[in-house]
């Protein structure tokens, strides 16, 4: 039987979230005729949920997000410097939008 694979993109809102890591996974349903189910279930990778500005992980916007910032601006996903935590409002390009956000919770945690 051939394996079939595919990548998918999940937006996920995470307001209302608790602040904190989560992990990732996902269940596949069984198909039909399906027998070999024990890789239907995947565990693997977490998210930090934070404020948003928060591009270093540290549960703070300040200097040390806006230094990444600086280092991805007007960069793209083909950029060499792409960051994606840098693109806070995922418009796919780090500009002004991600500046505004930033100064919108500096010093937020």
């Amino acid at each position: 039987m051939d394996s079939y694979q595919t990548t998918l993109i999940f937006h996920w809102n995470t307001v209302g979230f608790a602040g904190g890591s989560y992990t990732l996974g996902a269940v596949a349903d069984t198909v039909s005729g399906e027998t070999d189910t024990a890789d239907n279930t995947y565990t693997d990778g977490w998210v930090k949920v934070t404020v948003a500005g928060d591009i270093d992980g540290s549960g703070r916007v300040d200097v040390g997000d806006l230094s990444l910032l600086g280092l991805a601006w007007f960069s793209t996903p083909s950029s060499p410097n792409w960051n994606p935590n840098a693109d806070i409002n995922g418009s796919g390009r780090v500009d002004l939008g991600d500046l505004e956000i930033i100064g919108f919770n500096w010093f937020k945690t």
